[in-house]
């Protein structure tokens, strides 16, 4: 039973310092990644799809795609979206399931941010999550736009991972 309990402690404890080295790592003098990586031959994608929906609808689901992925332990993204979208729902894609996924909290912020993070590389691409939105009453196009700071990607060996963001919208007809 010792060692139960040391491990039982040390498992809570050892993701709470990998989270804590994640998000400050760059005021500790990590590597950074530009404030937009989209550089080319960028070692990872994230796409916002751009969907259309009839007017009198009243929801409509925006995913967010990951492909192209070497490998990471640590995702963070912002999603900023136009002011006449509200938002009512994120939820988590089938891609980087081996890692803890923090949606965000309040709906009603805007951007909203998303964490991705654990010990071991994930290399899974797909869904990275889906975002659903009331449809305006108004036809238009309303943007989805994608945003990451400096070391928001890195692997396990807290290197950095470029990625190339591809923004997104909602088209009302």
């Amino acid at each position: 039973m010792g060692r139960l309990k040391y491990i039982i402690i040390a498992v809570p404890v050892l993701a709470a310092l990998a989270a804590a080295f994640f998000l400050l790592r760059p005021l500790l003098g990590g590597q950074s990644a530009p404030e937009e990586a989209t550089a080319q031959g960028a070692a990872a994608q994230i796409a916002v799809e751009t969907v259309t929906v009839a007017r009198g609808e009243t929801s409509v689901s925006v995913p967010i795609y990951l492909s192209d992925n070497p490998g990471v332990a640590g995702v963070r993204i912002s999603v900023e979206y136009d002011n006449a979208l509200v938002l009512t729902k994120i939820a988590r894609g089938s891609a980087l399931e081996t890692l803890e996924f923090t949606p965000g909290g309040d709906l009603s912020a805007n951007p909203i941010r998303m964490l991705w993070d654990g010990l071991e590389n994930d290399s899974t691409n797909g869904e990275l999550a889906v975002l659903t939105f009331l449809v305006p009453e108004t036809a238009g196009e309303y943007g989805i736009t994608l945003a990451c700071e400096a070391g928001d990607f890195c692997n396990s060996a807290t290197d950095d991972v470029t990625v190339a963001l591809t923004n997104g919208a909602i088209c009302v007809k």
